[in-house]
């Protein structure tokens, strides 16, 4: 099993409670998963390294603050049924719709929060990606939430993990940069391409890398 935190989220054990079968399964299949792995990574970096490409994103951004504020009470119900119907959408859609529109990659927003996994293929592509913070699509009531106290514990871990990589301007609210640093359950795609699909808003473009 994987020291590094990196690799385990990525090779995950096929059996956590049963060790032995999960070394099993990993000495038959890590080999094969690895090499598909580090292809398409590869195919992103190869396919990212030109700037100018739009950024769109399939869903409003807050559900781990919704969550969270549902938790302490503070969240009205229907800005926690707004959260829940984002949860419940499948990206099948916005899956589809990416393909169809020629992106040249995409990635679920979850855990690491916007910054952090649009972060990963910034890294992974040499190139810079600027965030147009006044476009988010957001969910209902999420800055009332933010500013009441309800960002989730996730949020602060995955701006300190962003912090070096991550420059902001004066211009943008606090809650805006609490927002884009929110750990999503079930969030939407970031699709990235030279024409996106339209549907979907606008929140930033890929520039040269530094």
């Amino acid at each position: 099993m994987p020291d590094d935190p990196a690799l385990l989220r990525l090779f995950p054990q096929a059996y956590p409670e049963d060790p032995e079968a999960s070394a099993d399964f990993r000495r038959f299949t890590e080999r094969s998963l690895r090499e598909t792995k580090l292809a398409h990574a590869s195919t992103v970096q190869d396919t990212l390294r030109r700037s100018g490409d739009t950024i769109v994103l399939s869903k409003p951004l807050g559900s781990g603050i919704v969550t969270t504020a549902a938790k302490n009470d503070a969240a009205s119900p229907d800005e926690l049924a707004a959260a829940i119907e984002a949860m419940q959408t499948l990206n099948r859609a916005a899956a589809e719709a990416g393909m169809a529109a020629g992106v040249r990659c995409a990635t679920d927003i979850t855990g690491f929060g916007l910054v952090g996994h649009l972060m990963h293929i910034a890294r992974a592509s040499q190139v810079l990606i600027e965030i147009d913070a006044q476009s988010l699509p957001t969910l209902p009531g999420v800055q009332r939430l933010i500013e009441l106290g309800n960002a989730p514990g996730g949020a602060a871990k995955n701006r300190q993990f962003v912090q070096e990589s991550l420059e902001v301007a004066p211009t943008v609210e606090a809650w805006r940069l609490e927002l884009v640093c929110d750990p999503q359950t079930s969030g939407g795609l970031a699709l990235v391409g030279n024409e996106p699909p339209s549907e979907y808003p606008r929140i930033g473009r890929v520039l040269p890398g530094k």
